[in-house]
């Protein structure tokens, strides 16, 4: 009897394993997590790898040729080192924090790389407007030298500056460098719309030392009106110029065919030389609102 109460005491007094915490004291609380929380991280890491290694979004950063955009992923890669050594060492928390990291990176360089692309857009549709507009006053500068009979008035032709202008400008942007296509044809803007006042001025002088009579003094402001009036339409609508000349566009559009009709009707009554101050006045606040839209005038 006094040996069963000494085995049931000894019994009671020996400590019994368990698979808890207490087994193994050595373990940190990570890895005490369980497996299943190691397997989520390292499958996070899994697509941090991908993503930095061999996906279409490290792709489309490394083709997007922003500096911002490379240093981003620069950063998500080494993070996802990081976070693959805090693995191997067991660290699931700081191995859960370099993979955030590198999450964060990867999302600001494909942002980065996105920027790029709307802003090649962006430039793509102004470089077309601004072609658009070159063209539109070279065609407007040979309609004037056709009607004047004058070919030296559209003398930029002969221009090698400006024609290797327009073939630099046209070459890069079909090689889609449209920063540096916009600059060139920039430069010749500048061309065109210096030839057009050169021809402003050659007329008036032209015709200032040949008018024989008031009517063909008219004649002469009538057709200057008229190339005014020409160039106005072609700026009209065009959104690269500034609301504000804009709108002085439309509206000195508006008054100038007004004017245009009533100086008609003073020539028609013999008023000749009130026709011609009416189409005076009218044709410099024409140019006037021209060189507002920033046109050399």
């Amino acid at each position: 009897m006094i040996l069963n109460a000494v085995l049931v005491v000894v019994s009671a007094l020996t400590p019994v394993r368990s698979s808890s915490s207490e087994s193994d004291p050595e373990k940190t609380p990570a890895q005490l997590s369980g497996t299943a929380s190691d397997r989520g991280v390292s499958n996070k890491l899994k697509l941090l790898e991908k993503l930095t290694s061999s996906s279409t979004t490290r792709e489309r950063v490394v083709n997007s040729g922003n500096a911002d955009a490379m240093r981003s992923l620069a950063a998500a890669t080494h993070a996802q080192q990081l976070a693959a050594d805090a693995l191997d060492a067991g660290d699931l928390e700081e191995a859960s924090e370099a993979i955030r990291v590198g999450y964060a990176q990867m999302t600001l360089a494909l942002r980065s790389a996105k920027d790029v692309g709307q802003q090649a857009e962006r430039d793509a549709v102004r470089y077309e407007k601004l072609r658009k507009r070159v063209f539109s006053f070279s065609e407007a500068l040979q309609r004037i030298a056709r009607e004047k009979k004058d070919p030296a008035i559209y003398d930029l032709q002969s221009q090698q500056d400006f024609n290797q202008l327009l073939q630099d400008a046209e070459l890069l942007s079909g090689e889609g460098d449209y920063q540096t296509a916009i600059v060139r044809m920039s430069e010749a803007s500048t061309i065109i719309e210096r030839a057009l006042s050169v021809a402003r001025h050659r007329e008036t002088l032209m015709h200032e030392l040949t008018f024989q009579t008031p009517q063909e003094e008219y004649a002469y402001e009538l057709r200057r009106n008229e190339s005014y009036a020409m160039l106005v339409r072609l700026l009209d609508g065009q959104s690269d110029i500034p609301s504000g000349a804009l709108d002085a566009l439309k509206a000195a559009q508006r008054r100038n065919e007004s004017v245009r009709e009533q100086a008609q009707k003073s020539f028609n009554r013999g008023e000749v030389e009130q026709a011609i101050v009416t189409l005076e006045k009218s044709s410099e606040e024409v140019a006037r609102v021209l060189r507002m839209s920033g046109l050399a005038f």
